[in-house]
């Protein structure tokens, strides 16, 4: 983190009219994030000085103490939800896809595979322009995509780092059809045999592998 800032401070002052910044994917653990303090303060206050707009994204919320570091307001930050019909539907036609009722078409079955999640949905769009969007046939709706499938094995390979208790979690809760809330998860956890420290392992995995539908309530990653 120290050399991409310092990267990027070089950038910044080599480029005066530089105004807006995009840092992707930002561990926001709280082990982390004390880390980063002075570095995003000194990024956002270059960017404000420019009048420009500082974009963090992350698998994890944003930290109290790092917001308050920021003097952030609560609005300053937002959940990125599932893509809608609509949403993926305009991705289709955005990446080249002519064709108005094709693109509506495509959005639905790739809402289907993917349940609106946006690598998921990238991954089947990427694969529609190198394939020049066809007009699509049942067998479609009905088969996984390649590219999909791909991003999927993936991240399974990712999950089979995860501590032990976290997969047992992860298991359980992928059986619960619909939304959960954070205490119906730690209930779960502790039906036998239990996990242990379910409490803790349920907040290490809410952001990378369980989403946010709301302020409340949750569900499993399709990834």
């Amino acid at each position: 983190y120290a050399h991409a800032f310092r990267s990027l401070a070089v950038l910044l002052e080599q480029a005066p009219e530089a105004n807006c910044i995009l840092l992707d994917d930002v561990n926001l653990l709280p082990e982390h994030s004390r880390q980063l303090e002075n570095y995003l303060a000194g990024v956002l206050y270059t960017v404000l000085q420019r009048k420009g707009r500082l974009i963090i994204t992350s698998q994890k919320a944003l930290p109290h103490r790092l917001s308050q570091h920021l003097g952030l307001q609560e609005k300053s930050t937002q959940v990125a939800p599932a893509l809608t019909h609509q949403e993926i539907t305009d991705f289709a036609v955005q990446l080249g896809c002519q064709s108005a009722e094709n693109a509506r078409a495509w959005a639905a079955i790739t809402l289907i595979h993917t349940s609106g999640h946006i690598q998921l949905v990238h991954a089947q769009m990427k694969h529609l322009v190198r394939q020049g969007w066809p007009k699509p046939s049942t067998d479609d709706a009905l088969k996984q995509p390649t590219d999909v499938g791909k991003a999927l094995s993936e991240a399974r390979m990712l999950l089979q780092a995860l501590p032990d208790g976290h997969r047992q979690l992860l298991y359980r809760l992928s059986i619960v059809a619909g939304l959960f809330r954070r205490d119906h998860a730690v209930a779960i956890g502790e039906l036998k045999p239990v996990v242990p420290c379910v409490g803790d392992v349920c907040d290490q995995l809410i952001g990378p592998w369980i989403e946010h539908v709301d302020h409340e309530y949750m569900r499993v990653s399709p990834l």
